[in-house]
């Protein structure tokens, strides 16, 4: 037997279809979010944040264009629309859907471009994922007797798919994820994506990285004697590790995990990761533990379990298998 999945906002949205939007619909449908709000249940207050983050989400998009499919493997006839490029996604060049502008400081500086940051509630953002992630989050609490197996999967699953609808050429995030606590507050992130460095003179990647480090970094992970580039992962493969910052949990993490005001708090957090390669495969939502989005759950990084444990969470919240009983096989 499917799933019984919850809709969501104000039952507004199917999560089995909205999984399967075009790209013209995925606008749309933002768009719809941001005119009427109150068809949606959202809450009056903070309309005006809500749409400024719709208007970066927007700047930065792409229209996927028809070559794409040979490059990707993907059926992507459908995604192919009028809509226009954002602004801030081809200028300027390479063509990308991170926020930046020439630096005037090339060739001294450590790359040729650098971010333009947007901040909320003092967090910075600059990758329309993460801004996609924020704008999802904004929108109020999830439906009551939500879980991992009636919605913050399938609402995951959505979340990677409408960013690889809205995304351009650049890097394709590796990892969606979304974290969550039991009053139904939750936030979804992506692992460093939506970049472009061909073209860029020095080390976009170096800057990309030290500012997602900038997300995650605290006193508490100073005090345990951990930088961005000195992590568990790097320091159990002698260097070939991932920095802090990288992973999809960044954003949701900082959001939701750290801002627990008591260890009791942040132990009845819960959260998930998906691979992003569910994408190639599943082209309607799969709740069945046999298919690619149920197998495509990992398992937190080192990384990301010292942060769990750093801000008192609880890991097995974060594993693959938690939440999954009782899902059709």
């Amino acid at each position: 037997m499917a799933e019984q999945l919850l809709r969501w906002l104000n039952g507004q949205v199917d999560l089995r279809i909205a999984y399967s939007f075009t790209l013209d619909e995925i606008v749309a449908c933002l768009q719809d979010i941001v005119n009427r709000p109150g068809v949606y249940g959202i809450p009056s207050q903070c309309a005006e944040i809500r749409m400024s983050i719709h208007q970066n989400v927007t700047r930065l998009r792409s229209v996927i264009r028809q070559h794409y499919k040979a490059k990707r493997g993907v059926d992507i006839a459908d995604f192919y629309n009028s809509c226009p490029d954002g602004s801030g996604y081809l200028i300027p060049p390479p063509s990308q859907s991170i926020a930046r502008e020439a630096n005037p400081h090339w060739p001294s500086a450590v790359a040729s471009l650098r971010l333009i940051k947007w901040k909320h509630e003092g967090i910075a953002y600059w990758a329309l994922p993460d801004l996609l992630g924020l704008f999802m989050s904004s929108l109020g609490s999830a439906p009551t007797g939500a879980t991992k197996r009636n919605f913050y999967l399938p609402l995951t699953a959505v979340f990677g798919q409408w960013c690889m609808k809205l995304l351009g050429e650049g890097k394709w995030p590796a990892i969606f994820q979304c974290t969550w606590t039991e009053a139904g507050e939750y936030c979804p992130g992506a692992s460093r994506g939506g970049f472009a460095t061909r073209g860029v003179g020095g080390s976009w990647l170096a800057v990309l990285d030290r500012a997602r480090y900038g997300v995650i970094r605290s006193p508490l992970l100073t005090l345990a004697n951990w930088s961005q580039t000195w992590t568990p992962t790097i320091r159990a493969s002698r260097g070939r590790g991932t920095p802090f910052g990288r992973c999809g949990e960044t954003y949701p993490f900082r959001r939701v995990l750290v801002t627990c005001r008591t260890g009791e708090e942040a132990g009845r957090v819960h959260g998930l990761a998906l691979s992003s390669r569910y994408v190639n495969f599943a082209h309607l939502y799969d709740d069945r533990l046999s298919g690619f989005i149920w197998r495509g759950l990992v398992d937190p990084c080192a990384n990301c379990q010292f942060l769990i444990r750093l801000h008192n969470g609880d890991v097995t919240h974060f594993n693959k298998a938690d939440g999954r009983e009782g899902a059709p096989p």
